[in-house]
């Protein structure tokens, strides 16, 4: 008889299921960073102008 090839490993399934490329690290999604960022700056301009300048 011939010799045979090795079979291939199987592959794992759950590993290159599409839904499984949405994971990763844990943090903000882009619109929570960017109200972050709407809410820092409004807080920035809502403080009187008196507090921001330096005397010269």
């Amino acid at each position: 008889m011939g010799s045979k090839t090795p079979s291939l490993k199987p592959r794992n399934r759950h590993a290159i299921n599409p839904l499984m490329g949405k994971g990763g690290c844990h943090e903000k999604s882009t619109g929570a960073k960017r109200a972050a960022n709407k809410r820092a700056v409004r807080s920035q301009l809502a403080k009187p102008a008196a507090d921001t300048l330096v005397p010269g």
